[in-house]
């Protein structure tokens, strides 16, 4: 069975648990410890995260030009997406975390929708360096 089939299989095959943001999200199956999926709908396709004892391990994203998995897709994430949860058993999610696995969780932080900051150049005369 392929990722994209196994996603939507348990997405039809329980209800959502849980819809909010991502940080409220992160907060409310960490206090939980709870194993599921979290799926948003992005737009253009749709992010799910894997849940695995209350920690994000893996993401998806799949549209209509193909499928990301792992780091990639979760470079798209604005901080402004509504995820539902999905609760789904430990072992089986555990077998798809393999496929998807998030190595860098620092993307995943609550300062996503921080602005860039800006660079000012300072005059200080001249000769200044």
């Amino acid at each position: 069975m392929e990722i994209n089939e196994f996603l939507n299989e348990q997405m039809n095959a329980t209800t959502s648990e849980y819809s909010s943001k991502l940080n409220d999200l992160k907060k409310y199956v960490t206090d939980g410890k709870k194993s599921g999926i979290g799926v948003a709908d992005i737009g253009f396709g749709k992010l799910y995260l894997l849940f695995k004892k209350g920690e994000p391990e893996g993401a998806v994203e799949i549209e209509k030009n193909g499928i990301l998995l792992g780091d990639k897709a979760i470079y798209l994430l604005k901080g402004n997406e509504v995820f539902s949860f999905h609760p789904v058993e430990l072992d089986v999610i555990e077998s798809y975390i393999l496929l998807c696995r998030i190595f860098d969780r620092s993307h995943l932080t609550s300062n996503m929708s921080m602005a860039m900051p800006t660079i000012e150049r300072r005059n200080e005369g001249t000769g200044s360096f």
